[in-house]
């Protein structure tokens, strides 16, 4: 199954264990835009920092668990250049509310591929999105 990720769905399970399970998943293929690779990096970045200021994480494990997490990305998500979707652009933009997330539309469109996201500005769009919770049931993943 190839599938377009979104940031909204990658930031939250690269740090946990049923998402780690997801991403080296046999049946999958996963795919993103260098646009969501940029957001997973910074969002990715902010959670943890959000986690230790919560107490739920000890401040010396940051740096451990970000390299353990996009290590797991760069492994596991094909980075597509933009001169692959470019040309959806402007049919992508008109499916989706969020103009940030045209990327992850346009690469779905050309690649005829599925999106897994959490965000709901995906949902309705004419697509096959799959959000965490469906795609874990499907695979039989937890």
């Amino acid at each position: 199954m190839n599938l377009v990720a979104d940031a909204s769905a990658l930031v939250g399970e690269l740090l946990r264990a049923r998402g780690r399970a997801l991403l080296r998943h046999p049946d999958t293929d996963w795919f993103t835009t260098l646009e969501v690779a940029g957001e997973v990096r910074h969002e990715l970045h902010k959670r943890l920092r959000f986690m230790v200021e919560r107490g739920q994480l000890a401040g010396d494990h940051v740096a451990v668990l970000e390299r353990e997490a996009l290590d797991l990305f760069n492994s596991s998500v094909s980075l597509v250049v933009p001169e692959v979707y470019v040309a959806a652009r402007l049919a992508a933009r008109e499916r989706i509310r969020d103009p940030q997330d045209w990327s992850v539309v346009a690469l779905a469109l050309v690649m005829e591929a599925g999106i897994w996201a959490e965000d709901r500005d995906f949902f309705g769009i004419g697509l096959p999105v799959w959000n965490t919770g469906v795609l874990l049931t499907h695979l039989r993943i937890g």
